[in-house]
């Protein structure tokens, strides 16, 4: 499952992208897609097969949008 959190302002010039990724290859997903995608957005990718903070998984699981699921 790949979801899309809220954009965030990271810095004055740039904005990111929160993904929270669950399944498969989430080093490679999160390397593919900071090389491979033509945007000057940062990607932040969450790996929530890994222990992630309650109040975070509470976060992605009230506010975050379902790219795409198998």
């Amino acid at each position: 499952m790949v979801g899309v959190g809220q954009l965030h302002q990271r810095h004055v010039c740039t904005a990111g992208v929160g993904l929270a990724v669950s399944g498969g290859n989430v080093a490679e997903f999160s390397c593919d897609i900071d090389y491979e995608t033509p945007t000057l957005l940062m990607f932040d990718v969450v790996n929530l097969d890994k222990p992630v903070s309650q109040a975070l998984r509470d976060s992605i699981e009230r506010d975050g949008v379902v790219l795409y699921e198998e």
